[in-house]
């Protein structure tokens, strides 16, 4: 009898072992990144971004639980939950933005706050080469209608191809909606650094008696940006509230609640529901757009009248003097020059200094021509 209750004890003993031993390899494996992307259908898109992101060496637990939670009971049907609803849901992926906790990032061994807060980072925005000084702190003491921002106010996931990034469609939202021009937190000089190098040709700045132009003399004579650099950012940041059944199931308390804008930032920035240009509209680029297929077709035109002009000068050698067909060349050039300018910026930088250099360089054109076919006449 004694040996008999021993051996159950032992098988007992045994498959304690064996269950707790499973428990804790399932654990292990279901907090793997391997896991996350290869046996749950629904976050292939988001790990293989993940696989080519910075950030690969970091398992996905370390970043979407808190600290000291990811091996918690709790965490484990949390997730299986997650798991479960999208499997009933039939989803093949997640609409719901992912919710990273500033906790997670700024971990002794990630990006702890007292090393990166003052540090001066150089922000550099995709297919430009300008680079925009920028302190974490400054923004961190912020807030939108009072609610605090948080890592992933900035940092988001807005393109299949990038984990997370930094788009500029965010800078433009909280600096330019509802701002004036140049002022206070749209200020130009809050990202550009003022050049101070002639604005002018070199063989003007060579001239003694030639005052040297700069932006920062212009910026020193009160002259406003504006007068040269049209604003590029277009919209007013609205929400379209049927963007709201993106993410949330229809019902007319939602169109109401979609007016509440403190409880709307409360719900979504504070509880780090989802990111501001996931809500936002910002059209940006369409107006420079228009103005670089404006400036195309000018250009069209200034072409045909530099052609005008070169068929005027090979048509009067032998018939006008040595000294007025110089000065046609001279025309011809300078105007060249003009148009050389323009189709290097491509029109979209400074549409009211493009169209005053075409505009110059035509009326040069059109006077060689007249010119010379009034020398050709006497």
């Amino acid at each position: 009898m004694r040996g008999s209750i021993k051996k159950t004890i032992i098988l007992l003993l045994i498959l304690i072992a064996a269950v707790t031993a499973a428990i804790l390899a399932v654990n292990k494996y279901t907090s793997t990144s391997n896991f996350c992307g290869t046996r749950c259908h629904i976050m292939k898109k988001p790990y293989n971004s993940w696989m080519v992101s910075k950030h690969k060496d970091v398992a996905c637990v370390d970043c979407h639980y808190a600290p000291g939670e990811k091996n918690a009971l709790k965490s484990k049907l949390k997730g299986l939950a997650q798991l479960f609803s999208y499997l009933a849901e039939g989803e093949t992926e997640v609409r719901k933005a992912a919710r990273v906790l500033d906790e997670s990032c700024t971990t002794s061994k990630c990006h702890p706050s007292e090393k990166f807060e003052t540090q001066k980072f150089i922000f550099k925005g995709e297919n430009t080469t300008k680079e925009v000084p920028f302190i974490h702190k400054t923004h961190l003491d912020k807030t939108i209608d009072g609610q605090k921002l948080h890592c992933n106010t900035c940092h988001q996931h807005v393109r299949t191809g990038k984990h997370f990034q930094v788009p500029k469609l965010a800078c433009h939202l909280c600096h330019f909606k509802n701002a004036e021009f140049n002022d206070g937190r749209a200020k130009c000089s809050l990202c550009h650094t003022i050049p101070d190098k002639p604005l002018q040709k070199q063989v003007e700045v060579s001239d003694p008696d030639k005052k040297i132009v700069t932006h920062k003399s212009l910026e020193k004579s009160k002259v406003s940006c504006q007068s040269c650099h049209y604003q590029i950012i277009q919209g007013k940041g609205a929400v379209k509230r049927e963007d709201c059944f993106h993410c949330h199931e229809y019902s007319a308390d939602m169109l109401t609640k979609a007016d509440d804008k403190n409880m709307m930032h409360r719900e979504h920035i504070a509880e780090q529901n989802a990111n501001c240009i996931r809500c936002h509209a910002e059209d940006e680029g369409s107006l420079a757009k228009k103005w670089k297929s404006d400036t195309l077709e000018m250009l069209k035109e200034a072409r045909a009248k530099e052609k005008e002009a070169i068929a005027a000068i090979e048509a009067s050698k032998g018939r006008v003097s040595a000294k007025n067909l110089k000065k046609a060349e001279t025309m011809l050039k300078d105007g060249q020059y003009n148009l050389r300018i323009v189709e290097a910026g491509g029109g979209v930088h400074n549409k009211k200094y493009a169209v005053l250099l075409i505009e110059t360089a035509i009326s040069s054109f059109e006077d060689l021509v007249g010119e010379l076919k009034k020398q050709t006449k006497q």
